[in-house]
């Protein structure tokens, strides 16, 4: 009896350690392209390819995704397949969403590049910065709509979306704090970021978010 008590806590943790470093490989095999461009160039310098980079790793995000949704749902420890799955809806939608917003963060920051030590900059960089949060956040609620809802057009969920991200403003707050500490460790100590941390904060990330959304999940169960 003592045996079965002490084995399924273990169990429990060793389902969930394997959860977690097999959906981190995943990661890491389908960011493949953007890590190389971060280790390997100076973001300052390539900050566009970066952008481009970071589109094409949507569906890898969107695979996480699905696994972490998996998990919740049925309790199941399976990784690879629903991570592919997740990854292939990703290709179309997911990278399209993905495009939209990279290019309207583009453009946000050449607008704050072109402002910054410009009279104009004092009023403008501030209404900007705002901006650029707002389109991360909003953009990181339609890439996980786009998860959830995989039978409802983008263009359908796009306003809800911005609503309700905008409307929980913390939450999506405490996403992009999670995203921004996910860059830092996959630039600053790859095997740390990608080998431990990157489904953790991704897991934040997307229940944060979910729980944003859910006025329109709510024919989804359970909601974490």
């Amino acid at each position: 009896m003592s045996t079965t008590v002490m084995e399924h806590p273990f169990l429990e943790v060793s389902g969930l350690a394997y959860l977690g470093l097999m959906t981190n490989v995943l990661l890491a095999a389908s960011w493949a392209p953007l890590v190389l461009l971060s280790l390997t160039t100076d973001p300052a310098a390539s900050w566009l390819l970066l952008a481009g980079a970071t589109v094409l790793a949507a569906p890898g995000a969107l695979g996480a995704f699905a696994v972490f949704r998996h998990q919740v749902e049925t309790g199941g420890r399976e990784v690879v397949r629903p991570f592919v799955q997740g990854w292939r809806a990703g290709l179309g939608r997911g990278i399209g969403v993905a495009a939209v917003v990279a290019s309207m963060l583009v453009v946000l920051t050449v607008d704050i590049a072109w402002a910054w030590g410009r009279p104009v900059g004092a009023v403008a960089i501030p209404v900007l910065v705002v901006l650029l949060g707002l389109t991360a956040s909003v953009g990181l609620g339609w890439l996980v709509a786009v998860a959830e809802r995989p039978e409802v057009p983008v263009w359908r969920l796009a306003r809800a979306v911005t609503y309700l991200m905008v409307r929980r403003w913390y939450l999506s707050a405490m996403s992009l704090v999670a995203l921004g500490l996910l860059a830092v460790f996959a630039t600053r100590a790859p095997a740390l970021g990608l080998g431990v941390a990157a489904s953790p904060l991704l897991y934040l990330v997307w229940a944060n978010t979910r729980r944003s959304l859910h006025p329109i999940l709510v024919n989804r169960n359970p909601t974490p």
